[in-house]
């Protein structure tokens, strides 16, 4: 019966290795096989002749292997798809695209079972999830002036941010990877006296607000720019930026001298 084996293999972990050519016309199949557990990648074709490890057969007393598409009807698995031909389709748990599902027949009897991609996963697909922790993990900026209290009236005010250093976060799964790093590159100043941008770091004489006149408070947005990068089994390349920010009042003072 296939499905007692079939159910086993589909509850352990899949993953990708190296690739044998399984005879002179064959398909290449990526093999990294461990027990009844085993991942695989098709290059062309959808069957091939080898042994039980993914390499050809060397002897007459050792089994004829093939991979071919898992056709099966019926089979009472939970989130698979079986389609009209009864080919075994699924989408990624972990990325999405879609994968169908492959079975290793020796001397007739069903061995091992396999989900090969239908197409190769989109860099969105591979680093939605890495994004989406990377964006979790951005911390708040905080505003940093110099003077420290207040801000007075005619003098400039230097303004900073804490240090921010870049943070990334990664994935891997079934031979597919993708890593995707935030690094800092501005932040805006952004008051209703007016706006500067920066560099982020601490105070510093080129990061000035000026206040002409005095007021109880000055509401100020500091807002920084992150440039996401990626890079994965699919490519490297850039994501549109993120941004965090946060809203600082601060105390508008006057120095009061006097003349005789």
């Amino acid at each position: 019966m296939l499905i007692g084996p079939l159910l086993i293999a589909l509850a352990l972990p899949l993953s990708v290795g190296g690739g044998e050519h399984d005879g002179p016309s064959g398909p290449v199949v990526g093999t990294h096989a461990a027990g009844d557990e085993i991942g695989a990648r098709i290059e062309t074709g959808s069957s091939a002749t080898a042994s039980g490890d993914g390499e050809g057969s060397t002897g007459s007393d050792a089994p004829t292997c093939r991979w071919s598409t898992a056709v099966i009807h019926g089979l009472p698995v939970v989130e698979i798809e079986l389609a009209g031909d009864g080919v075994l389709r699924r989408n990624h748990p972990v990325f999405g695209h879609r994968q169908y599902g492959i079975q290793e027949i020796c001397d007739g009897a069903p061995r091992r079972f396999a989900w090969v991609d239908e197409r190769a996963p989109t860099a969105a697909e591979l680093t939605a999830g890495s994004v989406a922790e990377v964006r979790r993990r951005l911390p708040t900026p905080l505003l940093v002036t110099s003077p420290e209290s207040a801000i007075v009236v005619n003098l400039d005010a230097w303004l900073g941010i804490d240090d921010l250093e870049p943070l990334s976060a990664g994935i891997a799964a079934d031979g597919h990877h993708a890593r995707v790093t935030a690094t800092p590159m501005t932040v805006d100043y952004l008051s209703p006296n007016g706006s500067t941008r920066c560099i982020p770091g601490p105070p510093r004489a080129s990061c000035t607000i000026t206040i002409d006149r005095r007021g109880q408070t000055l509401p100020i947005t500091t807002r920084v720019t992150w440039a996401i990068t990626y890079s994965s089994s699919v490519g490297d390349g850039r994501l549109a930026p993120l941004v965090t920010e946060s809203v600082t009042v601060m105390p508008v003072e006057e120095i009061q001298t006097i003349s005789r």
